[in-house]
């Protein structure tokens, strides 16, 4: 059984503005294993990539990490100086950003860039050694050390997404966090942008955590899927009971509005419109665009039962509890 890297617990994020305050991620828990790829899917603002930015300890003004523990490898982030937040960041846990473009300095070359990642952990090598290190980092993205002296905007977008995966695994992290990284790209690039990020994962052993909406990609790289709705965990499952038995009506919705190459079926949308998490409306969450809605449902929250698959709706409360 492999080890535990990540462990969070009872993760909260709110953000206090003038018209109240705004819980973006209320109670998750999860727990991430050694080498697993994750991911993380839901509705804009239902909480994934506020959730991956909190493990960074990322959050910012007016929003702040109201209570919950992160631990990575045991060790408690949410806890940590911000220097030693510092070193955690890119050395232990790194992040591919969704925009490439904007996570590069326009007006530096790239090697100079990847430079001052290493040296902002220690890393102050001979001017020979830091190129060797780099040409190996290209090579294990797939792109030719040429691409250093290059600056970002002679890069294609998926040649800028490859050079922030080759950021990421500079220092072998434990845990990639990877917010939709192949958004804006054509379906093609998209691919190759996935098996890169696959290929690099499996060759430092890091467990990943996949932000996204596009639940037939999820399919193809995750083994284990966490649906996400109004700043909870609403379902988590292996990629295969995700998908042959989904147990929320959520997750039944998502799955169902994706196109079917298979046969002609009517797709199916999504009614009505997430809450506002200024004031979420009593029970369950979702109960105003629930087809299957009970009445319990407008008045108690569910909560995340069964083991190992976890689900959080009264359909299903009852029975896992019997």
């Amino acid at each position: 059984m492999p080890d535990t890297v990540l462990s969070i617990r009872d993760l909260r994020v709110y953000f206090n503005i003038r018209a109240g305050t705004v819980r973006a991620v209320d109670g998750v828990d999860l727990d991430i294993a050694e080498g697993e790829k994750l991911g993380l899917v839901g509705e804009s603002g239902s909480g994934k990539t506020t959730t991956a930015l909190a493990i960074m300890r990322m959050i910012k003004p007016p929003g702040e990490i109201a209570g919950g523990t992160v631990k990575l490898d045991g060790r408690d982030l949410i806890s940590l100086s911000e220097p030693e937040m510092r070193s955690v960041r890119g050395n232990d846990v790194a992040m591919v950003p969704q925009a490439a473009m904007n996570a590069l300095n326009p007006v530096r070359r790239i090697r100079s860039q990847m430079l001052d990642g290493l040296r902002d952990h220690g890393i102050n090598e001979s001017r020979e050694r830091s190129q060797e290190r780099l040409n190996t980092l290209m090579a294990q993205v797939g792109l030719n050390s040429s691409v250093l002296n290059l600056f970002p905007h002679e890069l294609s977008g998926g040649m800028k997404q490859r050079v922030t995966i080759a950021m990421a695994i500079s220092h072998k992290p434990r845990l990639i966090l990877a917010d939709e990284p192949t958004s804006a790209l054509d379906v093609v690039v998209q691919r190759q942008v996935m098996e890169t990020l696959e290929d690099v994962r499996s060759e430092i052993g890091a467990a990943v955590i996949l932000v996204g909406h596009d639940m037939g990609l999820m399919a193809q790289f995750a083994d284990r899927i966490g649906v996400m709705y109004a700043g909870k965990l609403v379902e988590l499952a292996t990629v295969q009971q995700i998908f042959a038995n989904p147990r929320h009506p959520y997750t039944r919705l998502l799955i169902s509005s994706l196109p079917d190459t298979a046969g002609k079926r009517r797709l199916q949308g999504i009614p009505g419109l997430p809450p506002s998490l200024l004031a979420v409306p009593p029970g369950c969450p979702f109960m105003p665009r629930c087809p299957e809605a009970m009445d319990i449902c407008g008045e108690e929250v569910p909560q995340l039962v069964g083991d190992p698959d976890l689900v959080s709706c009264h359909l299903h409360t009852e029975a896992v509890a019997a």
